[in-house]
């Protein structure tokens, strides 16, 4: 409900977003998965489980950070017939397993909302709204928190007011590459 409620609010200012997706919510989830797919939004992935073994605490082999990129790839794939560009590593964290697996271009950002440890729609939108700076901006939230629909409908209107428009990673990589590590 909180990824449908977050596109109909980047849609409400002709906007779209990038979706970073877990491969196992992908399984749960198809329907919305192809629905973000379907509504023009940018489908990406964030490995399968989001563990920090991947690359925060670095206990996954080569093998096992290349499942979970690719995994997820093919479910994405099944359900869209899209196969992801972009992966945004669990944690921002990236050692040389993700480096030297990951055949896609790893995203960051510049904005931590910080939604994931304040879960308070005001503080999250503050912090976007306050660090925006004039040219490309990628901002990190999390679609698993309620709180953050309300977050996100704060601060889309209020960076609406001052005339930023709302861009996938995709469409932002067309003007500005620095965003990609690799």
């Amino acid at each position: 409900n909180n990824t449908y409620q977050i596109m109909d609010e980047f849609e409400k200012y002709d906007g779209r977003a990038t979706f970073f997706m877990l491969g196992q919510n992908v399984t749960y989830y198809p329907n919305v998965v192809k629905d973000v797919y379907a509504r023009g939004h940018e489908v990406a992935t964030h490995s399968f489980t989001h563990s920090m073994g991947i690359a925060a605490t670095g206990t996954f082999s080569a093998q096992e950070v290349s499942d979970e990129l690719y995994n997820t790839c093919d479910e994405i794939y099944k359900v869209t017939g899209y196969d992801p560009k972009y992966f945004r590593p669990p944690y921002g964290a990236i050692n040389d397993n993700v480096l030297n697996e990951c055949g896609m271009d790893i995203v960051k950002w510049d904005i931590d909302s910080l939604d994931w440890d304040n879960h308070d729609p005001a503080k999250m939108s503050d912090i976007i709204v306050k660090n925006a700076k004039l040219g490309y901006v990628v901002v990190l939230m999390h679609d698993i928190h309620d709180e953050t629909v309300d977050g996100v409908k704060r601060a889309l209107a209020q960076l609406h007011e001052l005339g930023y428009q709302f861009v996938t990673i995709d469409t932002l990589m067309q003007y500005e590459k620095e965003y990609l590590t690799k």
